[in-house]
């Protein structure tokens, strides 16, 4: 609490941040935590099983993943991907109520792009499409985390 002194010298309690903001940012905490957890459970549950049937000629050997963990992660951090994003999109639609400024428009965009290319770049699609998921490499996480770094900087700059 932060106390001020009113205009007749009497003393007045402010409070730091209201308790709509802690609980707006404890439920997008939470719907993060759910969406990791449930790229995690669908990663173990619904990545396709790698080929046995030898090692494919363009693939180095060091890039097979014998156990799908680098699919699992990349299941995670796409699925925490389509999470910020969605909550990006409707924090900057809230403002652009508010404000009816270009910007915010280009912002939502943006979000929109961003959600696009989590969803298309999430295993799970791609094996539910007929592709092989196999093989992507640790290198084929490496767009998501940067990505990821980006929206949570956003979500955290539009949550301030």
């Amino acid at each position: 609490m932060k106390i001020k002194k009113a205009q007749a010298g009497k003393t007045k309690i402010v409070p730091k941040a209201s308790l709509k903001k802690y609980t707006i940012n404890a439920l997008i905490i939470v719907i993060i935590i759910i969406s990791a957890l449930f790229g995690v459970l669908a990663g173990n549950l619904y990545a396709p099983a790698p080929p046995h049937e030898g090692h494919p000629p363009h693939i180095p050997q060091m890039e097979q993943d014998p156990h799908n963990y680098l699919t699992i992660v990349k299941t995670t951090i796409t699925m925490v991907n389509i999470a910020i994003s969605l909550i990006l999109i409707i924090l900057y639609i809230k403002i652009y109520d508010q404000v009816r400024s270009d910007f915010t428009i280009g912002l939502i965009v943006v979000m929109f792009a961003l959600l696009i290319y989590s969803v298309t770049s999430n295993p799970l699609l791609l094996s539910w499409f007929g592709y092989q998921v196999f093989g992507t490499g640790p290198f084929m996480i490496i767009p998501d985390m940067f990505a990821t770094i980006g929206l949570a900087t956003l979500l955290y700059l539009s949550l301030e």
